[in-house]
């Protein structure tokens, strides 16, 4: 059936060729297709005629015009010269008779004198009274000598700072300023007329001519061709332009996407390139139909998402939205997947990234407590967003983060 169904697509293509304005056909395990395709169109050329007009010219003319003019001339006035006085501060050092305390100490003597004797009595346990008579002593302490002081004079470099009131001869001179006045000026002006006269103009006049006009179709396939099965209709289009109409016969595990150029060889003459790309649906479409199975984060900005493994691209991005638990955004910011580091982990990854050295600041709290935050994270597909897709997924967390807790 599926070799019917070719023949008949091949015999279609060839009536195309001989000057149909679409061509139909569809992916049968080739790399590459070429066609052509030709039409006969009405073109809109000109031509140049020339004809009776009438023409303009400015013709000049001289008037003399007269009027009040703003003009300068310089007054000067004589300032006489004055003295210009100012406080000045002035330093004036000299020597100067300073005193100072000079004191001396005389030597130091011995002062004796004698104790006498003591008689101490007491009574022991027998109850005798019993006494100790001491026998005198001389007894003898050190006196320091007396202390003589006097003023004592000196020469001493003093300096002070005084004002004083200094005074600048400025000489007298002239000043001159610039003032206006009105005069009444006359003066010859040129001035135009306008004029017309008989003359010839050359216009372009339209006329319709028929053309052959030829396209040839270069159509390029890549991408996965274990799913590729479509059908494609190319469409000359007035303008001179193709439109590619495509037809998923296997939109379960088929996703297409086409680029068209087309490009003027020469005259009416146009060269058109297609290239034609199948991506598997499932493969392709896993980053924003893959499960997540939690997230961990601290305060610090360490951020670690457990996904359903896949395949990281450039063109899968992921939004991080952070916000504390009464609402406030506290981090916000877009990457790409190949940003992250991966670590797989039985059929399931591990994407992580320190966003604190992404802008992430650290959370605190009092007493070293935990903080509540509300994460979203987007996966975004960029590749086919010009198709009618699903192109993202977020995955909503609620979590509670710690100060040096690592995962």
């Amino acid at each position: 059936m599926k070799s019917i169904f070719g023949l008949f697509l091949t015999l279609f293509m060839c009536l195309n060729v001989q000057g149909a304005q679409s061509t139909v056909f569809s992916y049968n395990g080739e790399s590459q297709l070429e066609f052509l395709q030709e039409e006969v169109r009405e073109v809109t050329l000109y031509r140049d005629e020339v004809r009776d007009s009438t023409c303009t010219r400015r013709i000049p003319y001289t008037v003399n015009e007269c009027g009040y003019e703003t003009r300068y001339r310089q007054q000067c006035t004589f300032k006489p010269g004055y003295n210009n006085c100012y406080n000045d501060t002035q330093r004036d050092c000299n020597y100067e008779t300073r005193y100072r305390r000079v004191c001396s100490r005389a030597p130091g003597r011995q002062v004796c004198e004698m104790k006498p004797g003591k008689t101490t009595c007491r009574t022991n346990r027998q109850g005798e009274r019993r006494c100790h008579t001491t026998s005198p002593r001389r007894v003898c302490r050190d006196v320091p000598g007396r202390e003589t002081c006097r003023q004592e004079p000196y020469r001493d470099y003093v300096c002070h700072n005084r004002t004083v009131r200094r005074c600048d001869w400025v000489p007298g001179r002239n000043v001159c300023t610039d003032e206006p006045y009105q005069e009444y000026v006359c003066k010859d002006v040129t001035k135009y007329r306008t004029e017309n006269y008989a003359c010839k103009i050359t216009v372009p006049v339209p006329y319709k001519v028929e053309k052959n006009h030829t396209n040839k179709l270069f159509v390029k396939f890549s991408g996965d061709f274990d799913v590729a099965e479509a059908q494609f209709n190319a469409i000359f289009k007035d303008n001179n332009g193709v439109e590619l109409k495509t037809t998923n016969l296997n939109e379960d595990e088929l996703i297409i996407t086409s680029n068209v150029k087309t490009v003027k060889e020469e005259d009416y003459n146009y060269i058109t390139n297609i290239d034609i790309n199948f991506f598997n649906k499932v493969k392709e479409l896993m980053p924003v139909r893959a499960k997540s199975h939690g997230l961990w984060m601290n305060k610090g900005g360490e951020f670690v998402m457990t996904l359903d493994n896949f395949e990281l691209a450039d063109d899968v991005h992921m939004d991080i939205h952070v916000r504390r638990d009464n609402g406030d955004t506290h981090f916000r910011k877009s990457f790409r997947l190949t940003e992250f580091k991966k670590t797989i982990v039985g059929d399931k990854m591990k994407l992580s990234m320190d966003l604190g050295s992404k802008g992430f600041k650290r959370l605190k709290a009092l007493f070293g407590t935990g903080i509540k935050l509300k994460v979203d994270s987007t996966i975004k597909l960029l590749k086919f967003r010009n198709l009618n897709i699903k192109e993202e997924k977020t995955h909503s967390f609620k979590i509670k983060v710690y100060k040096n807790k690592t995962n």
